[in-house]
């Protein structure tokens, strides 16, 4: 079973925490995310929007987790993809193209690639995105 787990990006600070607790208050429609330093972030609120990333469950070759948001390297793609959300799973997004983010972590017989790292996010590493 995939551990559920989320980290909250804050465009104003531009600083990113792991999420301790998410309350979701559906009469004032509002998402109040406590950080596991003790900040908290609002969604859909004027105070202080932020984004919200989901942990894939997978991690790559360094032991880093793997989080929508995150982009990967390997030398068998020879490019940076991004994780993102799409359909109904966590797929690879090449410029246009969108690849199923397990089976292009995997070779031919299922073992995970050796080389696939977490080698920065689109929030952070603006500069790494083609």
């Amino acid at each position: 079973m995939r551990e559920i787990k989320f980290r909250v990006w804050n465009p104003e600070n531009k600083k990113m925490s792991m999420v301790g607790a998410i309350d979701w208050d559906m009469y004032y429609k509002v998402i109040t995310c406590n950080t596991k330093d003790e900040k908290m972030y609002k969604l859909g609120h004027k105070d202080l929007d932020f984004i919200l990333m989901q942990y894939t469950g997978l991690k790559d070759k360094n032991g880093t987790e793997i989080y929508e948001g995150d982009l990967l390297f390997s030398s068998d793609w020879c490019c940076n993809c991004e994780v993102i959300w799409e359909d109904g799973g966590f797929t690879l997004k090449e410029g246009e193209t969108i690849y199923n983010l397990k089976e292009n972590l995997t070779d031919d017989d299922g073992n995970y690639l050796d080389d696939v790292k977490v080698i920065g996010n689109i929030y952070e590493n603006k500069e790494l995105i083609k």
